[in-house]
């Protein structure tokens, strides 16, 4: 069990990862296995933030067989706690560094919750979700998604805004708009995500 303080909660990320907290869940940088994934710099850490660091055991940390997941909400930022500026992680993969420290819940937040509340209701309805979505515990009729897919079964772009696009031998560019788009640019006041899907056809071809 862990106990969850807090003083200050200004936005919906925040929100999210203490309430991930509280129903059972430790940060996604202090798996067992998380060494895999990241390095952590302790010498950059601020002394008392330490223990938020400290790496779980195999005894006190079973995580479902799920792969480790860079976007998790329980997942620190790269700089987050740093007593100088510098990075207190770096992802193995450093393409995923400004992944860290999300603040949307993740596609594997939910699974693994799911799974540790048993939430298989939908066990022996076979919902035939695509993609590696799974079947919606209050809906079998339905799926939960991973991030870039929607529709019932996971086989459809997202509803909202993004486009389905195509692919050439040549550059295109693509353009889109950063703010409210009801309020002429101005900044939004919550997060908005456009999902676009890019199409290839067959002119590829492998390098000789």
């Amino acid at each position: 069990m862990q106990m969850v303080k807090t003083k200050e909660i200004e936005t919906v990320g925040t929100a999210a990862h203490e309430l991930g907290h509280a129903l059972g869940f430790f940060h996604t940088h202090s798996r067992h296995d998380r060494d895999q994934f990241i390095t952590v710099d302790t010498e950059n850490v601020k002394p008392d933030w330490l223990t938020q660091f400290t790496m779980q055991t195999v005894k006190t940390n079973y995580n479902y067989n799920l792969t480790y997941d860079y976007g998790s909400i329980m997942h620190y930022g790269a700089t987050s706690a740093s007593s100088n500026g510098k990075l207190t992680m770096v992802p193995k993969d450093v393409m995923y560094t400004e992944t860290l420290g999300s603040h949307f819940i993740a596609f594997y937040d939910l699974l693994m919750l799911n799974k540790y509340y048993n939430c298989d209701a939908c066990k022996a309805k076979n919902t035939l979700c695509r993609n590696r979505g799974f079947a919606h515990p209050r809906d079998c009729t339905r799926c939960i998604c991973p991030s870039g897919y929607g529709g019932q079964f996971c086989g459809e772009r997202p509803a909202g805004c993004g486009a389905e696009l195509e692919a050439t031998s040549d550059w295109k560019l693509l353009e889109d708009e950063v703010g409210d788009r009801k309020a002429g640019g101005w900044p939004r006041e919550d997060f908005m995500k456009c999902h676009y899907w890019i199409k290839v056809r067959d002119f590829w071809k492998e390098p000789q």
